[in-house]
């Protein structure tokens, strides 16, 4: 649950910071009818959403995006998305590896050990998420099959 409560506060903050840009984008707007204008032709006065409405586009953006995540695709894509997390500390523990070598410090095969090690963990991350989203697929392609 800590998950949904961290969405929703970055989710309140995205919309609050998109009513700070309607709010600019319409001001700057009304600036440009200040001058002469004909009457009634100017924008309305821009004010930023109440709080609660900032809240509830929230929450209903969060309950789509969990609605997403449980389905088929947003199942998948999260475990390509950990598979490529994993894959990219794999590769840059393979790059520490790489430097500890190139030293002649004392320590360098220590170095080269430890990030060797980092480097087979994070391939057996990348490998369970990987098979995880083949499962995933497989199993949606068997229903779809059937």
């Amino acid at each position: 649950m800590a998950l949904a409560s961290e969405d929703l506060s970055r989710l309140i903050a995205l919309e609050r910071s998109i009513d700070t840009a309607h709010v600019a984008a319409r001001n700057r707007e009304a600036a440009r009818h200040g001058g002469v204008a004909w009457s009634g032709f100017s924008p309305p006065p821009a004010s930023p959403r109440a709080p609660e409405a900032l809240a509830a586009e929230a929450r209903e953006k969060l309950a789509r995006l969990e609605t997403w995540r449980a389905s088929r695709g947003g199942r998948i894509l999260a475990a390509v998305a950990e598979g490529q997390r994993a894959a990219a500390a794999a590769h840059a523990a393979g790059e520490a590896a790489r430097a500890a070598l190139s030293r002649s410090r004392p320590d360098h095969l220590q170095s080269c050990i430890a990030a060797a090690d980092e480097m087979a963990a994070s391939a057996q991350v990348a490998c369970r998420a990987a098979r995880r989203a083949q499962r995933i697929a497989r199993q949606a392609a068997r229903r779809e099959a059937d």
